[in-house]
C-alpha cells in the first residue's frame, strides 16, 4: 500500500496521530517536571510551562481527528455494528477535546471527560473486536483482545498515571490496525 493510495479518513487519522504525539513530546520536554509513569498526561494540561497549550491542542486537535475518522468510515460502512464502533469513536473525540479544555483545575469536570474519553475507547474495541471476530479478521480481533486485557491488567497492578500513557500509546497503534488492515485488506473486512 502507498501512502498515495490512503482516503482522507486515513489522513486524518495519521494527521491527529502524529499532531497528539508530537505535542505530547515537545510538552513533556518543555516541561522538565513532567515524567512519563510517574504524572498522568493531564498534569501537563496544568503546567506553568508552554506544555499547557501543547496538551489543549494536542487534545483538541487529535480530538477532532479522531472524530473525523469515525464520521468518515461510519459513513462508508454497511455493517451496523461496525457504523455502533465508529459512532463511539466520534463521541471519544468530542470527550477528548473536553479533557483538553477543562483540564485538572476544573476538578470532577476533567475526571469526568477524562473517564467518558477511556470508557468509551474501551467500548469502541470491544464493538469492533466482535465485529471483526464475526468477519473471521483475526489479526485485528486478537491484538484487539491483548490491547484490553493489557489495559485491564494495568489497571490492577501499576499506578494511573503509568496506565494512562501506556493505554494511549497502545490506542494509537491500535488505530492505525485497523486502518492498515482496513485499507490492505478491504475484501476481508466488508
Amino acid at each position: 500500500m502507498r501512502f498515495s493510495e490512503l482516503n482522507r479518513s486515513s489522513y486524518v487519522l495519521y494527521i491527529g496521530i502524529l499532531f497528539f504525539a508530537g505535542c505530547w513530546i515537545a510538552g513533556a520536554l518543555i516541561d522538565r517536571s513532567w515524567t512519563f509513569g510517574v504524572n498522568t498526561m493531564s498534569e501537563l494540561g496544568i503546567s506553568d510551562t508552554f506544555a499547557r497549550y501543547l496538551f489543549l491542542a494536542g487534545c483538541v486537535g487529535a480530538g477532532l481527528c479522531v472524530s473525523l475518522y469515525g464520521y468518515f468510515e461510519s459513513s462508508e460502512t454497511e455493517s451496523a455494528l461496525k457504523q455502533y464502533s465508529f459512532y463511539a469513536l466520534i463521541l471519544a473525540g468530542i470527550f477528548l477535546i473536553g479533557v483538553g479544555i477543562f483540564t485538572m483545575d476544573y476538578g470532577i469536570v476533567h475526571t469526568i471527560f477524562t473517564g467518558l474519553f477511556f470508557g468509551t475507547l474501551c467500548i469502541v474495541m470491544i464493538i469492533y473486536m466482535i465485529y471483526s471476530r464475526r468477519k473471521r479478521h483475526c489479526q485485528v480481533a486478537i491484538p484487539t483482545f491483548l490491547i484490553l486485557v493489557t489495559g485491564v491488567a494495568l489497571i490492577i497492578m501499576t499506578p494511573l498515571a503509568f496506565v494512562e500513557p501506556i493505554f494511549v500509546i497502545l490506542f494509537m497503534a491500535w488505530m492505525i490496525l485497523i486502518n492498515v488492515s482496513k485499507n490492505s485488506c478491504k475484501m476481508c473486512i466488508g
